[in-house]
Parts: C-alpha cells; structure tokens; sequence
C-alpha cells in the first residue's frame, strides 16, 4: 500500500466525538463520569516527553458543564497540544492543564495530547488532581537501571523485553473524582548519554510493545477483520509509524512535522488499542 494511500485510510477513520447534545438536561457534574487514561514517557534531557490520552464516559443522561471538567498536568508541563481532530477540550496557554470548552454529553469522548514535562536534577514530581473517576490509569515508561516509581495510589509493576529494551509498566488502582493523583519518578537520567538513534529506538519499541501485550490477548480462534475495524487501524497506525521513522532516518520530513505527526499517531494509537482493550473485556464478559 502507497504511503498516499495509507494516509487517506487514517484520515477516514471515524473520530470518537464529544457528545454535546442540547437535549440532555444539566446539572451533570465531573464525578458522574468515568475515565481511563494512558500516559507514555519518554525520558530526554531534563525533561519526559509525555503522551497522555484520555477516554470519558457519561452515563449520567445529564450533561456536564466544562466548569467540572478542568484536568491539571504536572508542574513543569509545557508545550501542550491537544488532537485537533476531537473537538470539546482545549489546551491552557501555559501548558498547565486542558478543559472542556462546551457541555460533556453522553457517549464517550477521547482526548489525547502531548506535552513536554521538565524535572529537576534525576527526579519528576506531579501531585494532579484528577475531576472524574478513573477506572483504568497505565503509565509506561523505560526501565532505565535505578529508575523508582512512588504512588499514593496503589499500583502493579511489571517489566516487558522487547529488542534489548526494557520498559515498565505501571498498573495504578481505581482512584475517585476530586482526589489527587501524587507521582514521583526518580533516578531519572539528569544529562542525555544515549544517542537519539537509541531514543527513536524505544519510542518505536514502546508502540509495538504495546500492539504486542493486546495480540497476545486475543482468542485463538480465526476471526475476521474489516479493513476499518479497530485492529486493521491498530496495524495501519504501527505502518504509519515505521513509514515515519524511515523518513526520519531519511531526513525526508522535518523535526517539527516529525514531532507533530508522531504525536498524532501516537495518540490515535492509544485510543485504538483502548477500543481493543474494550472489546475484549465486553467478550470476556459476554
């Protein structure tokens, strides 16, 4: 398949979209609603650039004003930019927090972004409050030699190999509207002392771990996917990605187009895999 081609199949794939419907009554607020987010790290120098992609469910049948749903980012965030293709949440002009700009309807709604986060010396300190419930909260990030999460949320650790790269995953428990989430990563690298061949290295291995930890999941029965169903996108996505590496590597595309479309990508990626992960449980419920 042509690259041309590739990037019209993603630009054709239904966003998920706020639902404000006038309809609703108000009076909904933040803790009516559900969330699960997903937050990837990759460690530079002084600084972790963060992809963050959140999923909110109202089932409340009442809509939520945008004064309930304001989400801070951890201090030293930076350069915050929303998808674009989702319209409902807007980013602060200082990169400290997005909020809804309209009412929250029913349905499910995905917001995802990226934004750079700076740390002092080795350690990365955030205490966040969160305004929904959250029943689903992975972070993932290199599992770098002397590297040590804290909480005041309990949470699972566990390490997965891919092509000599370690990473961890952090599995966090439910935690309820209103209450903080407090973090802090330290053993962080404080200077760079791998080459950016290697960064691009786990960013890539990052994804594929990823696509990986859900195909494994997967009933081993035959199925059959449609060219627009969830994993058919999953699998154009991770295309998309290699596609843009090489053109890295290449230098065929510039550093800022590069730093916008994998952000793009990584972000549609997180909602896809989030629509697998959903309809596994619903069939291992069923």
């Amino acid at each position: 398949m042509s690259a041309a081609a590739l990037a019209l199949l993603l630009l054709a794939q239904p966003a998920s979209q706020p639902a404000s419907q006038p309809n609703l009554p108000g009076g909904g607020r933040a803790a009516d609603v559900t969330g699960t987010v997903t937050v990837i790290l990759e460690v530079d120098e002084h600084r972790l650039k963060t992809q963050e992609s959140w999923s909110l469910s109202n089932a409340s049948g009442k809509s939520v004003a945008p004064s309930e749903l304001v989400f801070e980012l951890p201090d030293g965030s930076r350069r915050l930019a929303l998808d674009e293709d989702v319209p409902g949440f807007v980013a602060a002009e200082d990169g400290s927090r997005f909020f809804a700009d309209r009412p929250l309807g029913a349905g499910v709604t995905t917001v995802a972004g990226a934004y750079m986060w700076d740390f002092d010396g080795d350690t990365a300190v955030a205490s966040r409050r969160v305004p929904v419930n959250v029943n689903g909260m992975r972070l993932i990030i290199e599992d770098i030699d002397g590297l040590n999460l804290t909480s005041n949320l309990e949470f699972q650790r566990r390490v997965r190999e891919l092509n000599g790269l370690n990473f961890a995953i952090f599995d966090f428990s439910p935690l309820k509207a209103g209450q903080r989430w407090e973090l802090r990563i330290s053993g962080l690298p404080s200077h760079s002392t791998m080459p950016r061949t290697v960064a691009t290295a786990a960013a890539i291995a990052i994804v594929i771990w990823a696509v990986l930890a859900l195909v494994k999941r997967e009933d081993s029965e035959e199925q059959t996917y449609g060219p627009l169903s969830a994993r058919a996108r999953r699998d154009q996505i991770v295309k998309a990605l290699e596609i843009l590496e090489r053109d890295r590597a290449a230098e065929k595309v510039k550093p800022k187009r590069y730093e916008r479309r994998h952000g793009e990508l990584m972000a549609s990626l997180a909602t896809v895999l989030r629509e697998i992960e959903l309809a596994e449980a619903r069939r291992r419920g069923g």
